[in-house]
């Protein structure tokens, strides 16, 4: 053990676990400064290894446990503790449950002072593993494919992650040792075909692989979707049609309701829901998502995509919605497009988000107009601390 009168990374120390941090880690204290710990659970006696060290915090992973909770389970991978993408997989799955549930109402009281909200269980995922389409790689200089550990800042090539597909794990196996060329990679998997997406292209002869596709083919309900390089495109088909039936059993469309979707990406939402309603718009500023979205609709006369942000398209619409479906990125809505929402006050707002902090500061603005109804929490992303809600709001009327 340490000197407690100094520390260094790589020193170790036996501590008590207190309780859990906000990025999925556990939380104590050591002299006055707070020590987050990778792979512990609050409780539980442990022997931790320093990673990093900061004015303000210090970093941790176990390195032994010393008194385990009951809900510890051994992790399935072989890198995890050195890996940092999985922080939960050494819980059970359905504490892991319970834990993201609680997460979300500190963070909605927390960030948004929200309280007394009508909250369901999180909806799990039956694939728990092998349920990720998509993954941006770190190459390291000899062609190696892996991660960067979040505290460590240390590569760790990997051979296979149990969170990916089946055919990213296979082009992973092919592409090790060969993709020296360029520092990172990102690779598309489809979960329903063999279809997948390489980028950048790679120049070297030894891959057997193709490379440098434009767009690769997703399936979601029986519906193809043409998905660029660049456009977003959920990264759990899984899950993506339980919120597509989420938002279907509110019964809140129908063949009179007129939608706006805003931040559509490739036109996912957009397009699955437009058999039941007269009109949808889908508004996103990216190009080659729109671009995607215009082949998606395929034939249905009752869509329509525009380019552009979010926050300046709502306060030019030349019609009112009966409903406004957000799905931004983690970062959130634009402040001035919930400024424009409550003024347009659409009678429901639909807002599905992958960041609770996000989620509980935009809620608090949108309450000035809107009555939250349900948060449905979505295991999108199992082993991990991330979480996706959808959050049902109806207008407050004068």
């Amino acid at each position: 053990m340490v000197d407690e009168t100094s520390l260094n990374i790589g020193d170790t120390l036996k501590i008590k676990l207190e309780t859990w941090g906000r990025l999925g880690e556990t939380k104590s204290v050591y002299k006055g400064r707070d020590i987050f710990v990778f792979g512990g659970i609050p409780q539980e006696t442990v022997i931790v290894e320093i990673i990093r060290i900061q004015p303000s915090y210090i970093a941790a992973k176990v390195i032994e446990v010393v008194a385990a909770d009951s809900l510890r389970v051994v992790p399935k991978c072989k890198y995890f503790g050195n890996c940092t993408g999985c922080q939960y997989q050494h819980i059970e799955y359905e504490e892991q449950l319970r834990i993201k549930k609680n997460n979300l109402l500190n963070t909605l009281e927390r960030v948004g002072g929200l309280i007394g909200l009508n909250i369901r269980d999180v909806i799990p995922c039956k694939s728990q593993y092998e349920y990720r389409n998509h993954a941006r790689f770190t190459v390291n200089k000899e062609g190696y494919l892996g991660f960067m550990g979040k505290e460590s800042r240390t590569f760790v090539q990997v051979d296979k992650c149990l969170l990916m597909s089946p055919t990213i794990n296979t082009l992973l196996s092919e592409l090790a040792g060969k993709c020296s060329e360029t520092r990172q990679l990102s690779i598309r998997g489809s979960s329903y075909s063999k279809d997948y997406l390489i980028q950048p292209a790679l120049k070297n002869s030894a891959i057997s692989v193709q490379s440098g596709q434009k767009q690769y083919t997703e399936n979601v309900q029986n519906v193809s979707f043409k998905v660029a390089s660049p456009s977003f495109f959920q990264v759990n088909n899984i899950q993506l049609e339980q919120i597509i039936n989420v938002i279907e059993k509110k019964q809140l469309l129908n063949i009179n309701t007129t939608v706006v979707d805003a931040y559509s990406g490739v036109g996912t939402l957009a397009i699955l829901l437009a058999p039941l309603v007269k009109y949808v718009l889908g508004i996103e500023d990216s190009y080659a998502a729109v671009k995607d979205a215009e082949i998606n609709k395929g034939n249905l006369e009752n869509i329509h995509f525009i380019e552009g942000k979010t926050e300046i398209i709502l306060s030019e619409l030349e019609w009112l919605p009966d409903v406004v479906i957000l799905d931004p990125s983690r970062k959130g809505c634009h402040e001035s497009g919930l400024n424009n929402l409550l003024a347009i006050k659409p009678k429901v707002i639909i807002y599905v988000s992958c960041d609770p902090t996000t989620l509980a500061r935009d809620l608090k603005i949108l309450q000035l107009g809107y009555v939250i109804t349900e948060i449905v929490p979505v295991d999108m992303f199992p082993q991990t601390q991330h979480l996706e809600t959808i959050t049902f709001l109806e207008i407050i009327y004068d």
